[in-house]
């Protein structure tokens, strides 16, 4: 299964602008991809410390259940589509 967990937190704009990134991008690919958002409050720590999550927004992008690669911060909806083709084609 091809997953992305967006790790957001409250009142995080550039969260929001990484949620919409996804949307619009999963929008321009034919690719089956889940989302999952998550706020940093309900994460476990461990999760945390694996992926060495250090700011929100933090995409985590997986593919049949493997990690793949993170990116803190948040990006254009064109790089998200690049990350698509790239990574789940």
């Amino acid at each position: 299964m091809n997953k992305v967990t967006l790790i957001t937190s409250e009142g995080c704009l550039g969260c929001q602008v990484m949620k919409n990134s996804i949307t619009a991008a999963l929008l321009k690919t034919n690719v089956d991809i889940t989302v999952e958002t998550i706020d940093i409050k309900d994460v476990d720590k461990k999760v945390i410390k694996r992926f060495n999550i250090t700011d929100t927004p933090c995409a985590i992008f997986f593919r049949d259940d493997k990690y793949l690669f993170k990116k803190i911060g948040s990006v254009p909806t064109v790089v998200v589509v690049q990350w698509i083709n790239v990574h789940y084609k």
